[in-house]
């Protein structure tokens, strides 16, 4: 199963590749022991400059990234 960081990185490197202006929201299901994964995502966004003004938003069962 392809882990949810190696799934991003993908989408975003073609969001920007192809300059798509409509896809602005992504949420997905998480398993609640997973307590890092806004943080990871959120450093593996600024670290590999994937995406600028963004926010990654997690609820007990969800995680929400946005951007402009």
């Amino acid at each position: 199963m392809m882990d949810v960081q190696s799934f991003l990185r993908t989408i975003f490197k073609k969001i920007k590749q192809n300059n798509n202006h409509h896809l602005r929201l992504l949420c997905f299901p998480v398993r609640t022991t997973d307590e890092q994964i806004a943080e990871n995502i959120e450093r593996m966004i600024n670290c590999e400059k994937l995406l600028s003004n963004f926010t990654v938003k997690r609820t007990p069962d969800t995680v929400y990234l946005r951007w402009e």
